[in-house]
C-alpha cells in the first residue's frame, strides 16, 4: 500500500480482514513516485531531494501512528504489517512516542486500545533496513532481530519457493524504479495481473494479457 493520506481509521477494512484470513501481509511504502499524490514534503518543497528525504520516513510514521492510535491494529489482531524502504533509526523514537500518548489519551480517543503501540508492532510489525543503515544495529538492540529484515534479501526467489515455484497471481508496484519492475517480473508467473502504478523512472518491460501499467 503506498501511504497517500489517509490510511485509515478503518476504511479500508474488507481489505484487512481479507489479509487477515489469507495470511498476507500489509506492505506499506510511501508514494512520491506516484504523480499528485498528496506525500508529506510536497507543500515544504518543490526540490526532490527535500521531498525524498521527507517522504519515506515521515509517511511510515503517519501510517503507523494511524493504524495503532486509530484501532486498525486492535480490531485486526492477526494482520502483519511491514513497514518497508524508510531507514530504521526513526522506529524506536516514534514507537516511544506513541506509547506516550496512547497513555496521555486513555481516557478519550485511545481508550479502546488493550496494548501499546510497542506492544502491537512487537506482536504484528516489522521493518525492513538496507544493507547500509548505520542505526540498523541500534535498532534491533531496541525493538529485536525478529522484526527487522533486510531489504536486500531475494524476495522473487522466496515468492516462488512459497509457490512451488510458480510465481505470484497478482502483483502491485507502486514505486515503478527498474529495480521494483524487475522484481515484479521476476516474481511473476505466467499470465500474471502486474499493476505499476506510477512510474518513477523505470521503464515496463511487458506485454500482451500480462501487462496493465
Amino acid at each position: 500500500m503506498a501511504r497517500a493520506r489517509p490510511v485509515a481509521p478503518d476504511s479500508p477494512a474488507p481489505l484487512y480482514d481479507a489479509l487477515e484470513e489469507t495470511g498476507l501481509v500489509l506492505a506499506v511504502h510511501e508514494g512520491l513516485g506516484v504523480r499528485g499524490a498528496p506525500t508529506i514534503g510536497r507543500d515544504v518543497s518543490e526540490t526532490f531531494a527535500v521531498r525524498h528525504a521527507m517522504s519515506h520516513p515521515m509517511e511510515q510514521m503517519a501510517a503507523m501512528a494511524s493504524l495503532m492510535l486509530e484501532g486498525a491494529l486492535e480490531r485486526h489482531p492477526a494482520m502483519r504489517v511491514a513497514f518497508l524502504e524508510s531507514g530504521t533509526g526513526w522506529l524506536p523514537y516514534w514507537l516511544a512516542r506513541l506509547d506516550g500518548h496512547a497513555e496521555w489519551m486513555r481516557d478519550t480517543e485511545t481508550a479502546g486500545l488493550s496494548l501499546s503501540p510497542s506492544e502491537y508492532f512487537a506482536r504484528q510489525c516489522m521493518i525492513s533496513t538496507d544493507p547500509d543503515d548505520p542505526l540498523a544495529a541500534w535498532t534491533v538492540s531496541q525493538v529485536g532481530a525478529d522484526h527487522v529484515v533486510p531489504s536486500d534479501a531475494n524476495a522473487a526467489a522466496t515468492i516462488r519457493e512459497l509457490t512451488n515455484g510458480l510465481g505470484a497471481d497478482v502483483l502491485l508496484d507502486f514505486v515503478g524504479a527498474d529495480a521494483t519492475i524487475e522484481l515484479a517480473r521476476s516474481a511473476a508467473r505466467m499470465l500474471a495481473d502486474v499493476t505499476i502504478v506510477g512510474i518513477a523512472g523505470g521503464s515496463v518491460p511487458f506485454q500482451g494479457r500480462s501487462s496493465r501499467a
